[in-house]
């Protein structure tokens, strides 16, 4: 269980070494309660602290918080996973729409000849229905069996933590069911897709076969032609004349880059030390935890005071968490975890309004402020020994630990049991924050020392994995698509145009010219398509993520790009399978036989 986030963590051990421990500690209760409405949990949490029943453990860990838990350990994952797949859902509706259009471009004079010989659209649209169907249909049920092979990468850390479900039938149905849903909506695209046939002339489709575009380039023809050269003005005018099929290309590679730069962006953004803040927690170097004592804000005080005679220590400071009420408008009384101290060091990130700093001020947590149903520069009232303090809601943070229900204040007191304190430390040089961890490990070893890093990695670890692995699957499939997907439309596109191919080689280009032509085309795709990509990774992409953060407490998050990854190596890499794919899809360039295509 993460400590950070829920202030316990328990181990299973075998009946003889808890015999061998059992005198070596102190026992605590451990009271769970299972409601019939659990809406009651915190009314619960209340009236347990205010009758004084057994509490020598940590705070109450509500079910709210276990699923907090669940969030940050999978449930990013599991999001991240989702949004991957629909976008590749969307790119394949995207090339299957692109299959269609080219297959009937290249049969439009057999499906003229079936028109004029009275087949309706209808029947004709049948026929190409049930080969795509059938086609779905496979796909999606080997998918469907390749899920139960490739599933178990995926779920053995959800496994680990959670333990094994009552059997697999209600995932064996919901697998299913997802599958059926896919196919259903490739089944729909196709049938829309097909309503092409209707505008199919019969005598038309006999005599030219597919129509040509009647596009024209106009005043700009001139101009480019006195700028470029021939092979370069060629590529540029059929990229205009043939927009509609190459634009179905740029927006997969647009939806490419996406799909590879968000999970990259949200991996740098929660591995990056800066991060700390949307978590409740400052920008320092170590970190020392006191907490189930009858002494902890002495002990605190004693470490505190120690740290002032330092000299590797540039900055510290002391935070004590105290278990308060607070009365509602609603004359409602609930509990809340106070923070009390100096908030202006080592600050958290700030949704809207700042730190508190006079004594009638105080800040809550994004979670808790939606709780209490209170806002930026509302009114509330704490109860110190019984007396009512007014208090204005200086700001509201982003926060995730104890289940991102705190607050902060920054006014002496003693009322109200305390729960933790926290000493923070900034090195004057970074590489001696390790020697300084431990040090004050040997010298309080009732206390939990820390290091940043390894807090971080205590807290979100297993996301940071998470997330990482999902960004690194993201890429190598996405770049494999890519490559496939160009292959496929890129052929597709040589097979349509062969007839103004060998009428090009007939009057003198080479296979050279033409190579150069389409590869110029591509990269004009290829560096429009990188730029939109990024520019929407890094705002509809940003957007999404924070959506995704923000389910388990962390909002107003900015993402943090790597720059040589988002404008070097993606692009990079995304240009070299573009270019591999086109230069194999014209190597029938050589072989292709004028006097065939120039006859037809």
């Amino acid at each position: 269980m993460n400590a950070a986030l829920v202030s316990s963590k328990r181990f299973v051990v075998s009946e003889q070494d808890f015999q061998n421990l059992i005198n070596e500690g102190s026992l605590e209760s451990l009271i769970e309660f299972r409601f019939f409405d659990p809406s009651v949990s915190t009314e619960i949490e209340n009236a347990y602290v205010e009758n004084g029943l057994e509490a020598n453990g940590p705070p109450a860990i509500t079910h709210s918080i276990f699923k907090v838990i669940n969030l940050i350990t999978d449930g990013i994952f599991i999001a991240l996973l989702m949004m991957i797949s629909l976008f590749i859902v969307g790119i394949s509706l995207l090339c299957v729409r692109f299959t269609i259009v080219a297959k009937i471009e290249e049969e439009y004079k057999e499906i003229g000849i079936l028109k004029a010989i009275g087949m309706n659209s209808k029947k004709i649209g049948k026929i190409y229905l049930s080969k795509y169907v059938f086609l779905a249909g496979v796909s999606s049920l080997v998918g469907y069996l390749l899920s139960f092979i490739l599933k178990r990468p995926f779920i053995k850390n959800i496994e680990l933590a959670m333990g094994k479900g009552d059997g697999p039938f209600l995932g064996i149905i919901l697998g299913a069911l997802g599958s059926t849903i896919v196919f259903l909506i490739v089944y729909l695209y196709i049938k829309s897709a097909l309503r092409k046939f209707k505008k199919i002339s019969p005598a038309q489709a006999l005599r030219f076969g597919a129509p040509i575009s009647k596009k024209k380039v106009g005043g700009l023809s001139t101009l480019l032609l006195n700028v470029l050269d021939e092979n370069k003005y060629i590529g540029i005018k059929d990229l205009i004349f043939d927009r509609r099929i190459y634009f179905t290309m740029a927006l997969v590679l647009v939806l490419s880059v996406f799909l590879i730069l968000v999970p990259m962006n949200m991996y740098n953004t929660i591995e990056d030390r800066s991060f700390m803040g949307y978590l409740g927690v400052g920008d320092y170097d170590v970190r020392i935890d006191v907490s189930q004592r009858d002494d902890i804000e002495e002990k605190a005080t004693e470490i505190l005071n120690e740290i002032y005679t330092d000299g590797r220590i540039s900055d510290t400071n002391l935070l004590i968490s105290r278990m308060l009420d607070v009365e509602l408008e609603s004359g409602k009384i609930e509990k809340l975890k106070v923070e009390f101290g100096n908030h202006e060091k080592f600050k958290v990130n700030y949704l809207e309004g700042k730190p508190p700093i006079r004594d009638d001020e105080i800040a809550l947590s994004n979670m808790i402020a939606k709780d209490l149903e209170v806002e930026y520069g509302s009114k509330i009232n704490l109860l110190i020994n019984g007396e009512k303090k007014p208090m204005k809601v200086s700001g509201i943070y982003s926060d995730i630990t104890n289940g991102g229900k705190t607050a902060k204040a920054a006014f002496e007191t003693n009322a109200g049991k305390v729960l933790w304190g926290v000493v923070s430390i900034s090195a004057k040089e970074k590489e001696k924050s390790y020697e300084i961890l431990e040090d004050y490990k040997s010298n309080y070893p009732y206390a939990k020392v820390s290091d940043t890093k390894e807090y971080i990695n205590q807290v979100f670890g297993s996301t940071i994995l998470s997330v990482g692995n999902v960004a690194k699957i993201s890429a190598v499939v996405t770049l494999i698509l890519v490559f496939t997907l160009t292959l496929l439309f890129m052929r597709m596109i040589y097979f349509k145009n062969r007839r103004e191919v060998a009428l090009l080689k007939a009057l003198g280009f080479k296979n050279g010219d033409i190579h150069k032509q389409y590869i110029f085309k591509v990269l004009i795709i290829i560096v429009a398509s990188c730029a939109i990509g990024i520019i929407l990774a890094n705002t509809l992409g940003e957007l999404i993520g924070s959506k995704i953060l923000s389910l388990f407490g962390a909002v107003g998050i900015n993402f943090i790009s790597n720059t040589l990854i988002s404008y070097l190596l993606v692009p990079l890499g995304l240009l070299i399978m573009v270019l591999i794919a086109t230069t194999l899809s014209l190597r029938d360039v050589k072989g292709l036989k004028i006097s065939r295509f120039i006859k037809e």
